[in-house]
């Protein structure tokens, strides 16, 4: 699971740098070029984003924004977010500026309060950036067990009032397993990714791994 989900997250990393710094549409951002050139650029990149909504199902939701130009282009999982909610990943993005300062690496963020993570790529005051539910990484299906993220810390990110109620702990050590819970009810294992600051946790019930 860790692995096809740190896979997803480097073919979203490829399509904002493809963007960024091979298509020539991006290098009209914050360019002082004229107003047409900035709305034609902003179309072409628009409908990469289109295309890419369709093709990565991690991602909740693309943006292109140079502040320079006063370009904005945006693109959402179909049906997966309520008004309320995508105005606040859009206060996010322009509010982000503590994410520019680590372009092409993967960050955990609150927006309206839920964990998101982001990836950001940019120059010249333009920038395209991805968010990701933690929700949309992984499909799970089955009943017989929990799956949520936690901090590199163990802290978990989704289910934290799950995991506090069950006193469910995550271990961040060499062994990333561990009977946790009341009575030791849980078998808990954990695996790091490689490109996000999070750990993807598995926790079984011992009605269940047997």
């Amino acid at each position: 699971w860790a692995e096809q989900i740190d896979e997803n997250l480097e073919m979203i990393e490829r399509f904002l740098s493809g963007i960024v710094y091979i298509e020539p549409e991006f290098s009209v951002m914050g360019g002082g070029e004229s107003e047409l050139a900035v709305h034609l650029a902003t179309y072409a990149i628009t409908q990469r984003m289109e295309t890419a909504m369709n093709a990565f199902s991690p991602l909740g939701a693309v943006f292109l924004y140079s502040e320079p130009d006063g370009a904005w282009a945006e693109r959402f999982a179909s049906g997966a977010y309520t008004y309320a909610q995508r105005e606040e990943m859009r206060r996010a993005v322009r509010a982000g500026d503590e994410w520019k300062e680590n372009p092409g690496r993967w960050r955990v963020v609150s927006v309206g309060g839920r964990p998101m993570l982001s990836c950001c790529f940019g120059n010249a005051g333009a920038y395209m950036v991805a968010l990701c539910d933690f929700d949309r990484l992984l499909t799970v299906t089955q009943d017989a067990y929990r799956v949520f993220y936690a901090d590199e810390a163990g802290s978990a990110l989704t289910d934290a009032d799950w995991a506090a109620r069950e006193a469910v702990r995550v271990e961040t050590g060499e062994e990333a397993y561990a009977f946790t819970g009341r009575d030791a009810r849980y078998l808990t294992v954990s695996e790091r990714l490689s490109r996000a600051p999070a750990l993807v946790v598995l926790s079984v019930s011992n009605a269940g791994y047997w």
